[in-house]
């Protein structure tokens, strides 16, 4: 590898470690205090999500000034005009995702939010646009000079780093709560100075820098594959020993985040690599049970363990509760409200019959409420048997909900699919993918916007919010990265993206299938293929995010470029770089 060649790596090398260890406070607009579900507050602070956000941008800029400049040193390949006419479809798919990111961004809402990204997310179209130039970057400049050394050098200094981070987390001295972490926290903000900072989950639990515990499931389903696959890449012990450790930090971490996704997701990584290698066992089958025994010992170990966990992830998975909600919804005609409840419907007021027995246990009380505004109004308090309640007030001729944060809102119906009886699900995913399902074929061809699921989706059902325990709260993603896509840049810009892992999970396939003797390239191929794939499984519960998006985008192309490697150049040519 030549030197000047060592350039080429600095993106990867501020992606997969610098920017993921970004925890600095920043207070900023919300755009949302005018939305009825949202407080009367305009400010609020962001520590995990707005400083990658733009990192990941300034990140793209320097891509677009490497990119030309690769192509110049690497003439006699045509490294970028050659690979993509050799990969016209990917990039063709990549070409319709981008498409569908732009026109949802101009017609979207809140076109500041849908640029440069907003409440609890921070993954405008900026930081999107900013993956895809990840993805082409990676794999064209790589894909004819590509060193495997320089490659899980990287990866183990930041899965090191992430691991080191996360067993302290577990161990109950997590660094964000020592004084130097929370100096850090607060060093760019002044508004954070005199401000005493609160953590949203309890002492020992994981969420290392990734805002949320679940994206250690992510995080490491998306990296242990490839961690994994460099203790074969290492010939020196000390090599091996330093990869088995890191291994064991993140697996120490997804135990402490309690992420069943990531559990899952790996599992799913495990299985997929039996399969690519059952040609390998079969000639093997001694190594292979040392291996099969490991994996199993590792499982029993956990359960005895952490047996709390392990009965939380089964009961999550397989033994959801049906729900019993004693609301089904309010209706409103004219001066009149009604409530629906086991589908029959009772009139709050002016009620002249005598009430099914199914109302029996219902509070009905007149109250004197004052809004947000200081502004008076009579209206009626709704206590259900189940402890759940409603606040509704007389305005211009007709009953409104009011808010906790005091503000009005129309009494709407809600459109829902599936999960009817399971609303808490996948904890309580079921809830938010039925509310999510209908909005998917109103977002065919383009989607609300990046960042804007969160007004697309009804914040406004009251009554599901407030029987699903989300009374108060805003919910911004829909916990399944695939919904997430369909919604806020179209179902369409789904597909492209589908089509473009897809074209890359089968050549890779084929290619690892086919694999007998393992070399250096080998091995990072298949642990970024069984890393992405991970990702791509872990994705059916968890959201795309700042915190890890953009390393998966890397190791896609990346992906994209080893396998170019292994089918087409011979294994010393490969581990001599």
């Amino acid at each position: 590898m030549k030197k000047r060649n060592l350039l080429f790596y600095l993106p990867l090398i501020l992606i997969i470690i610098v920017i993921p260890l970004l925890v600095i406070g920043k207070e900023y607009d919300t755009g949302l205090s005018d939305k009825a579900w949202y407080s009367m507050n305009r400010h609020s602070f962001d520590f995990f999500l707005f400083w990658k956000s733009r990192a990941i941008v300034q990140t793209g800029a320097i891509i677009l000034l490497l990119l030309p400049y690769g192509s110049y040193i690497n003439q006699k390949h045509r490294t970028i005009i050659s690979t993509a006419k050799k990969n016209l479809s990917i990039i063709i798919c990549t070409g319709i995702y981008l498409l569908g990111i732009v026109i949802s961004s101009i017609l979207s809402e809140n076109t500041q939010i849908a640029f440069w990204g907003g409440y609890e997310q921070f993954e405008g179209a900026y930081v999107l646009t900013g993956y895809l130039l990840l993805f082409c970057y990676s794999f064209t400049i790589f894909y004819h000079d590509f060193s495997v050394r320089i490659f899980y050098t990287i990866i183990l200094t930041a899965a090191g780093m992430m691991a080191l981070l996360g067993v302290f987390q577990f161990l109950n001295m997590d660094f964000f709560r020592s004084l130097p972490g929370t100096a850090m926290i607060k060093s760019l903000e002044p508004a954070l100075k005199n401000i005493e900072l609160g953590f949203n989950f309890g002492a020992g639990r994981v969420y290392l820098t990734l805002y949320n515990p679940n994206y250690t499931g992510s995080y490491t389903a998306l990296m242990l594959p490839v961690v994994v696959s460099g203790i074969f890449f290492w010939n020196r012990i000390w090599g091996k020993i330093t990869a088995s450790l890191i291994a064991v930090g993140l697996i120490v971490s997804l135990i402490g985040s309690e992420s069943v996704t990531g559990y899952v997701s790996i599992l799913f990584s495990f299985v997929l690599f039996v399969i690519l290698n059952m040609p390998v066992i079969k000639n093997h089958k001694k190594e292979a049970l040392i291996l099969l025994g490991s994996a199993v010992f590792t499982a029993a170990l956990f359960v005895i363990a952490k047996p709390d966990i392990a009965m939380y992830a089964y009961h999550k998975i397989f033994q959801t509760p049906e729900n019993h909600d004693t609301v089904q919804k309010f209706e409103t005609s004219g001066d009149k409200l009604f409530v629906y409840s086991q589908n029959k419907r009772l009139e709050i007021k002016g009620n002249t019959g005598t009430p099914d027995s199914v109302f029996e246990k219902f509070v009905f009380s007149e109250q004197i409420y004052t809004d947000a505004e200081d502004q008076q109004y009579k209206g009626i308090h709704v206590l259900a048997p189940d402890g759940h309640s409603w606040d509704f007030i007389f305005e211009e001729g007709e009953y409104k909900f009011l808010t906790v944060y005091g503000k009005h809102d129309e009494v709407k119906d809600i459109s829902s699919a599936g999960f009817e009886k399971y609303q808490h699900f996948g904890s309580r995913r079921g809830f938010i993918w039925s509310r999510t399902i209908p909005l998917i074929p109103k977002y065919l061809w383009r989607g609300a916007g990046p960042d804007h699921f969160m007004f697309a989706f009804p914040n406004n059902d009251y009554v599901g919010m407030e029987n699903n325990d989300y009374r108060g709260q805003v919910l911004t993603k829909p916990h399944n990265m695939y919904m997430q896509i369909a919604v806020q840049t179209g179902f369409i810009s789904l597909l492209a993206f589908l089509c473009l892992y897809f074209i890359y999970f089968i050549r890779s396939i084929l290619l690892y299938y086919r694999v007998k003797n393992y070399g250096s390239c080998e091995f990072a191929g298949l642990g970024i293929f069984l890393g992405t794939f991970g990702y791509m499984a872990a994705g059916l519960a968890n959201d795309s995010t700042v915190t890890v998006a953009p390393i998966f985008w890397v190791l896609f192309g990346l992906g994209i470029a080893v396998n170019h490697k292994v089918k087409k150049q011979s294994k010393n040519q490969c581990e001599n770089q």
